[in-house]
């Protein structure tokens, strides 16, 4: 009796397990899924290293003033829209988008743009983007990070 108790309650708890175990990995979400819908830019900074000041660089963070917006939606068909609204006027542009594990792909207005997708949730992501180049002699790298807020 003792034996089936014992090896009842260890099936008991491994079947337990598994079904957590899949359930937490089924609601876990991809980029691809998490990014649908409309996003709204809180902050952006950008920051500029010069190999000349290497712990010196130049960094400044921007963020929306009253009135001020830029809005990108994503959606299922990898469309994109990018409402941006300043000074009381509107503009909007249209592209394509695609996802690859971390990395967004966005293009519009005749220019594509790659991002890496540092974190996503249901209600916040970060893209960042990172170039380095050289110019008489002194490399320069140009950083930019975008903090997104899930409308």
């Amino acid at each position: 009796f003792y034996y089936l108790k014992h090896t009842k309650i260890k099936t008991l708890a491994a079947i337990a397990f598994a079904a957590l175990t899949l359930s937490l990995t089924g609601c876990s979400k991809d980029p691809e899924d998490l990014i649908i819908g409309s996003w709204e830019v809180t902050s952006m900074t950008m920051s500029l290293t010069s190999s000349e000041a290497p712990g010196q660089p130049w960094t400044e963070t921007f963020t929306p003033e009253e009135g001020e917006s830029t809005v990108m939606t994503f959606a299922k068909d990898n469309t994109l829209t990018i409402v941006n609204t300043e000074d009381g006027r509107t503009e909007t542009d249209n592209g394509t988008y695609s996802v690859d594990d971390n990395t967004l792909t966005m293009t519009y207005d005749g220019d594509t743009q790659t991002f890496t997708i540092s974190k996503i949730d249901k209600k916040n992501m970060t893209l960042t983007y990172s170039e380095s180049g050289e110019e008489d002699g002194v490399t320069l790298t140009e950083s930019l990070t975008i903090e997104l807020a899930k409308k």
